[in-house]
């Protein structure tokens, strides 16, 4: 501590494993930020722009672009948005017969990182899921390009059953281009859709967390014992609620709610179940201990089933 005192920055006290993968953090994003540069930059020069003028306001709105904002491990990404200018964008390199790897990367990254949402609630093996939350952004009823109407999808073709809450959700309310999307990608939504949260507990086995509705935490809370919690988001309430009733059943004998999580937030290694038995922390990022922690997940939840 001392020797930092002279250094006019704010210091961080972590592990030494945290320490070294953030120097690795820092260095792969600013490589990245190099790249992305002067691929926009490339683009900007086949069609005649300044690139430099565009990164200059680019740069200035540090509410999204310099920002903390999308910077933390979670779910997919979706929308009207920003798939359809990923597409933009591409299709114009490849009209001036430019290659940009790393744009043209972004949203094969974005379709790994659903199937690992897939495989890890496959690898919990149960059959009935919710999925609590189907829009891409909390708060409204805009499901286009929605991942988690895409892993509802991928999951009725595994053979599972399921189940949606989304109180924003109505689908005779839908109109435009969103009604469009859904008719097209996830026509059978009516029939998923239930309004009761109190029926969807009592009817699943695993519950999916594919958004932040102020009402997930709530259900989460609700969770019974074999229940399993699926946390694609990362939702600090549903978290910190399930702790808390983790440990107010540990000694109740009547067996009171309890639940099992699965979280796709950032840990570097280990998926540990804890003496209790029902929490599984299972890093989203690393594909080979991923694996080796489903394993050792499923038989820990099949023996306490």
């Amino acid at each position: 501590m001392e020797l930092w005192r002279p250094v006019k920055t704010p210091l961080f006290i972590t592990s030494l494993k945290v320490a070294e993968t953030l120097k690795y953090a820092d260095n792969v994003f600013h490589g990245l930020k190099v790249a992305f540069a002067n691929e926009f930059g490339a683009i900007c020069k086949s069609l005649g722009i300044d690139s430099h003028e565009v990164m200059r306001i680019f740069v200035a709105d540090t509410k999204l672009n310099i920002s903390p904002l999308y910077r933390k491990p979670g779910f997919a990404f979706g929308g009207p948005c920003l798939p359809k200018d990923l597409r933009a964008l591409y299709s114009t390199a490849q009209d001036a017969g430019l290659e940009i790897p790393v744009f043209s990367s972004i949203l094969t990254s974005n379709d790994r990182h659903l199937q690992r949402a897939m495989e890890l609630i496959l690898a919990t093996g149960r059959k009935k899921i919710a999925v609590l939350c189907l829009v891409f952004k909390s708060d409204t009823d805009d499901l286009r390009e929605s991942p988690a109407c895409t892993l509802v999808k991928h999951l009725l073709e595994a053979g599972k059953q399921v189940r949606v809450f989304d109180p924003r959700v109505e689908p005779s309310r839908l109109i435009g281009t969103s009604r469009a999307f859904i008719e097209g990608a996830l026509p059978e939504l009516p029939t998923l859709l239930t309004k009761s949260p109190a029926d969807l507990l009592r009817w699943s086995e695993a519950v999916v967390l594919a958004g932040q509705h102020p009402e997930s935490a709530a259900l989460a809370a609700r969770m019974q014992r074999r229940h399993i919690l699926i946390d694609l988001v990362r939702l600090p309430s549903a978290y910190n609620r399930g702790r808390r009733v983790s440990k107010a059943s540990a000694g109740d004998q009547g067996g009171a709610a309890r639940a099992s999580v699965l979280t796709s937030g950032l840990r570097t290694r280990k998926a540990a179940l804890n003496s209790a038995g029902w929490l599984c922390n299972v890093h989203f990022s690393h594909r080979g201990r991923l694996g080796a922690a489903q394993s050792r997940a499923q038989k820990k939840l099949q023996k306490t089933a």
